[in-house]
């Protein structure tokens, strides 16, 4: 086609085919010329993509070239004219082309940016991109916005905003920008990558684009526990207390169900947790309780408590080791004995109270009371021993003494002594006062004499009283 239409600042192209009638090998020289390119313009003659100023053809053959011509941006509307020359040696051709210089159309802008085109998440979380709309136009214009080419992933959404109302199309007035909200959502599915889409607006005088681009990052989980003071010492019978850090330090929510890991050791210990289940946004903390009381009864050594973490799908675990270690203070006196002054007969029984107490701060265990008498072996106590007594708390217990009868009156020791599986009390000496018994035949005839003398002289008063005389005559013996 002899004749093109273009715009100043643009380009043309002519296809040419050039024929040599000659009947031998020919060079053609190309030249424009009579009348040659305005001024300013440039040619440019191509062969298979190769820019060329000859070209070489067989007899009777044929060549495709290309011309392209390049107009200035300064060219005059108008219709100019120029001839293609085609020199060889046997032969020579020429053609006349046109090219028709319009004025360029008036056109308006829209401008569409974004601040960050590129933001990273995690799949499951979402984006907001910024995006701000200027109309240059002279005019208002009504703008449609979507995403396209490319499009978002597939079951991704994306959800256009401006303030807090969702939106399809805007209109600006001319010289104003809107600023527009794109918030991106990212399924939990979508795998790591990079992903790139377009978001158009379409407005009745100008359109514009602008491309953004979401990284996925891979999905990083962890949880972990944590206590600022892991080791505590108490003693028996006391509770503690430990403050634990529950963290989400992944990308995505998670629900973590926390537990006390069950041993032998711990068997009669009350443990709880103030939370056993909780629910961590990304980077998330949280702070609960565990409370321990240990048994009155318990051995003074180091022991162990584990708390394990688990998230709800079992993906993650992460556990924690805190250790108490039980102190003693074990204290065991006799605080008093009753009667004070004991005192019993020999071949008699004596019953003596004993009163021991715990004065220490631990549970003292299988408590009984221990007398030794190196004179008196008839001794019996009861009970023979008791489980369990509570720090400040006391007991007592009966000392049943029977000296022999044949046992010398006199005072006698006998020691005592506290014992509990954990310690001893001191050593306390109690004086035994055994007596002789009662002579009861001796007080008999005592008493027989005793009455007959009475009798005697109750006789001897009535006699007189009625004049009635006793004689007691001797006799002697020859």
């Amino acid at each position: 086609m002899p004749w093109q239409v273009a715009f100043s600042n643009s380009t043309v192209s002519f296809d040419l085919v050039i024929w040599n009638p000659s009947y031998f090998y020919d060079t053609l020289k190309l030249d424009i010329r009579d009348p040659g390119l305005p001024e300013g313009w440039k040619a440019h003659f191509y062969f298979q993509n190769k820019k060329v100023r000859e070209i070489g053809i067989e007899r009777r053959g044929k060549v495709s070239l290309t011309l392209v011509i390049e107009i200035p941006e300064d060219a005059v509307p108008g219709d100019y004219q120029f001839t293609v020359h085609a020199d060889g040696e046997y032969s020579r051709s020429e053609i006349t082309l046109s090219v028709t210089v319009e004025s360029p159309p008036i056109t308006y802008e829209v401008d569409l940016y974004s601040p960050h085109e590129w933001q990273a998440t995690f799949p499951g979380n979402s984006v907001a991109f910024e995006l701000y709309l200027k109309n240059k136009c002279p005019k208002r214009d009504n703008y449609l916005i979507y995403v396209e080419n490319p499009s978002l992933p597939e079951n991704w959404t994306a959800t256009f905003l401006v303030g807090d109302k969702e939106i399809k199309s805007l209109s600006v007035l001319p010289k104003n920008t809107a600023k527009i909200t794109m918030v991106v959502n990212v399924p939990e599915d979508a795998l790591p990558g990079d992903y790139r889409f377009r978001v158009h607006v379409d407005g009745n005088y100008a359109d514009a684009t602008q491309g953004l681009t979401v990284t996925v990052k891979k999905m990083e989980r962890r949880i972990s526990l944590f206590c600022p003071f892991p080791s505590k010492s108490i003693l028996t019978g006391q509770s503690v207390s430990y403050p634990i850090r529950v963290t989400n330090d992944g990308g995505r929510s998670e629900e973590v169900i926390l537990e006390i890991v069950p041993s032998d050791e711990l068997l009669g210990w009350d443990i709880t947790l103030s939370e056993t289940r909780l629910t961590l946004a990304p980077s998330e903390s949280q702070w609960i309780m565990l409370s321990a009381t240990t048994p009155e009864i318990v051995e003074a050594k180091t022991y162990s408590i584990i708390v394990n973490g688990t998230t709800t799908d079992g993906t993650l675990n992460s556990t924690l080791k805190l250790t108490t270690k039980i102190l003693t203070n074990y204290l065991l006196e006799i605080t008093g004995t009753q009667p004070i002054f004991p005192q019993v007969y020999s071949g008699d029984k004596i019953n003596i109270i004993v009163t021991v107490r715990n004065l220490g701060d631990s549970v003292l265990t299988g408590v009984r009371l221990n007398v030794n008498s190196t004179v008196i072996p008839n001794i019996i106590v009861t009970p023979l021993d008791i489980l369990a007594l509570e720090p400040k708390a006391t007991a007592s217990f009966t000392v049943r003494i029977s000296p022999d009868p044949n046992l010398t009156p006199g005072d006698y020791p006998i020691e005592i002594q506290a014992e509990s599986s954990e310690t001893k009390s001191s050593v306390r000496t109690i004086m035994i006062s055994v007596t002789s018994p009662i002579p009861w035949f001796w007080i008999s005839i005592g008493i027989a004499v005793i009455a007959t003398a009475l009798v005697v002289i109750a006789v001897q008063r009535v006699a007189s009283k009625y004049g009635v005389k006793f004689a007691f005559r001797r006799h002697r013996r020859v």
